[in-house]
């Protein structure tokens, strides 16, 4: 019996110890594993980065449509509120709030005698955002059709009622400087 060592690679002598390397690729297995795990990483760190992203984007969603919903509400109030419209008399009063005497509301619409920050405009506190109110008187004019008046049913050129044109603006301010802006056109039906 020999003691040499069987050459399982067929093309020794059978003498030499361990595995014979073929092409001296030595290393290179380490180098592949290394340039994979690099790209891994790469492709991991943008994954987080997206998701970081995308969760920004949502939040703003989300803030700027409860800043829409609150403004919403006081535009709402603006264009309803008996308190507004009492204040506003054509030709006399044709700005609520008067230029330069903005007010704090409180949730009634009533002024608790502290001044806003834009003194143009009524500020009011909506679920937790700042919204503040101006309306203005525009004109006025004929009952627009559709509102229901004598000259829709016929009954003749609805020569009883005119109507007092407003312009409504409310700003709503939210977290992260979102704002919200809404104007609207709103009339209102008296006798002549």
């Amino acid at each position: 019996m020999s003691d040499a060592i069987p050459d399982i690679h067929g093309g020794g002598s059978g003498t030499s110890r361990g595995v014979t390397v073929v092409g001296n690729e030595e290393g290179i297995v380490l180098i592949i594993v290394l340039v994979i795990l690099l790209l891994l990483s790469i492709l991991g760190a943008s994954i987080l980065s997206t998701s970081t992203s995308e969760l920004r984007i949502t939040g703003t969603y989300r803030t700027v449509e409860d800043t829409f919903y609150a403004t919403d509400a006081a535009m709402e109030f603006a264009q309803t509120s008996s308190i507004i419209y009492s204040a506003l008399i054509p030709g006399s009063s044709d700005h609520w709030p008067a230029a330069g005497s903005g007010t704090i509301l409180d949730a009634q619409g009533n002024s608790t005698g502290n001044p806003s920050s834009d003194r143009n405009y009524n500020e009011m506190p909506i679920n937790g955002k700042t919204v503040k109110v101006k309306v203005d008187y525009a004109s006025t004019g004929p009952v627009p059709a559709g509102f229901g008046t004598e000259s829709d049913s016929g009954l003749g050129a609805g020569s009883g009622f005119k109507a007092n044109f407003y312009v409504v603006e409310v700003i709503g301010q939210g977290t992260n400087s979102t704002q919200v802006g809404l104007e609207s056109t709103v009339a209102r039906i008296v006798p002549k």
